[in-house]
């Protein structure tokens, strides 16, 4: 999954609220992944999806083993 680097909004409100728009829309598709994942049973890429979510890039495979039993 590739992610856009981070831009400083326009100095603007109207660049703030673009910015804020902007980082809505990319945690809801990231959640929206994360959710057909875990639907799906793949609980490796859905790991990966929170971790990109919260901003993790790496998680303990006791993290994993842990979700996967629940």
């Amino acid at each position: 999954m590739s992610t856009q680097p981070f831009r400083p909004p326009d100095p603007t409100v109207d660049g703030l609220i673009q910015a804020t728009l902007e980082i809505a829309n990319r945690d809801a598709a990231i959640r929206r992944k994360l959710k057909a994942a875990l639907l799906a049973g793949e609980y490796s890429q859905a790991i990966q999806f929170a971790s990109d979510l919260v901003g993790v890039k790496f998680v303990p495979k006791a993290v994993e083993d842990d979700i996967k039993a629940a």
